[in-house]
């Protein structure tokens, strides 16, 4: 979840099956039926796989999100805490703290890029108009509809633009942990001040519901990998109800709703090391200063 890994797999999942047969993946016009069919089945089929592999993967780490690390350790050790957020800036500086590795500047720039992403992406939402989608698509095919609903073409569009307005957030956010791999720094170069520190610990645990939000997706994942599951197994071939637009479109919300789940994770993941560290930096503070 830290490279963005499903969504590279997805994209290469998609070009491997337009390879497969012999085309470019834009050039798709003009194509007899049964190509079609079978571009749109092998695309649902293989997605679908790759969706019950993430979501997974998910699922096992989204287990222990029922409370984040930070606010439970808070939860029980205010006083030290708050000790510490009293304690002079000046007798801190060269105090070595743990950090996240490869922290590439302060803690407070690495919550901020994190708390963009997760603004930017809207995935919650954005899984949820992807389901009804998939929906409204399983359910055209059941009843012999001729053409898909104009709703997948829609998700297509809304997917591909939270993309585009998330991307300079993401890489951002990547920026911000592609530093050299370090455990422990200065404590002047992790928090500018006190007030910066106060600062970090409060935006994590206002945003502790964007962990708790990982089971909601995971059960999203899960209805995905199943519809598409349905979708392929619904598709007559020979005589398949969708267009090389129809392709297009599947391919694109499978490519951008992976993009958005993956940063996601990514995000999520890298909250749970800033809030594991930042309870080390409290120890460490406290048993300097006591």
């Amino acid at each position: 979840m830290n490279q963005l890994e499903f969504y590279k797999s997805v994209c290469s999942k998609i070009d491997e099956i337009y390879a497969g047969e012999g085309l470019d993946i834009g050039a798709v016009e003009g194509l007899n039926s049964n190509v079609v069919g079978r571009l749109f089945v092998s695309i649902c089929d293989s997605i679908g796989g790759l969706f019950k592999t993430f979501g997974a993967n998910l699922s096992r780490f989204s287990k222990s999100l029922k409370r984040s690390e930070l606010h439970e350790f808070y939860a029980s050790n205010t006083l030290k805490t708050r000790t510490v957020d009293k304690l002079p800036y000046e007798k801190l500086v060269d105090v070595m703290v743990d950090c996240p590795a490869n922290m590439k500047d302060t803690y407070k720039k690495a919550v901020d890029s994190l708390v963009s992403v997760y603004g930017r992406l809207n995935a919650v939402n954005a899984g949820q108009i992807v389901l009804v989608s998939l929906r409204e698509i399983l359910n055209s095919i059941n009843v012999g509809d001729s053409k898909l609903p104009k709703q997948a073409e829609a998700t297509s569009d809304m997917v591909e633009s939270i993309v585009k307005s998330a991307k300079p957030a993401i890489d951002i956010c990547m920026g911000q942990f592609g530093g050299p791999k370090m455990n422990k720094i200065p404590f002047d170069r992790a928090f500018l001040t006190i007030d910066e520190w106060v600062e970090v610990r409060n935006t994590l645990i206002a945003n502790e519901y964007r962990l708790q939000a990982v089971n909601g997706i995971t059960k999203n994942i899960d209805e995905m990998e199943q519809l598409l599951k349905s979708i392929t197994s619904a598709v007559d071939v020979d005589n398949p109800p969708v267009t090389a637009k129809d392709i297009h479109n599947i391919s694109t919300v499978a490519k951008d709703i992976a993009l958005i789940y993956d940063a996601y994770g990514m995000a999520a993941t890298r909250q749970m090391a800033l809030e594991h560290n930042y309870v080390l930096c409290v120890n460490t503070l406290y048993n300097k200063v006591k």
